[in-house]
């Protein structure tokens, strides 16, 4: 998995925003987690994506090319290439 951070309080001020990309190796997912006080939305470039958010990752969104997510701030998620 690899983050290449474009949009960040250090590069340009922003306080509740991150942006970047994100490669999510087949069939890898991230650990459960979240931002803090940051948004962030993911746009899904290519492959399947899936995504899981709530306390206990109980929910569940599946997303393709073209797709957007959006993650408010403090909730817990993981991202899942579901390939």
């Amino acid at each position: 998995m690899t983050h290449a951070a474009a949009i960040t309080h250090a590069k340009t001020g922003a306080n509740k925003l991150w942006a970047g990309t994100v490669t999510v190796h087949p069939n890898a997912k991230t650990g459960p987690h979240h931002h803090g006080s940051l948004e962030s939305v993911i746009y899904v470039v290519s492959s399947h994506a899936r995504m899981r958010w709530g306390t206990r990752l109980e929910f569940v969104a599946e997303a393709g090319p073209g797709d957007f997510i959006y993650v408010p701030p403090f909730v817990p998620h993981q991202k899942i290439n579901a390939s």
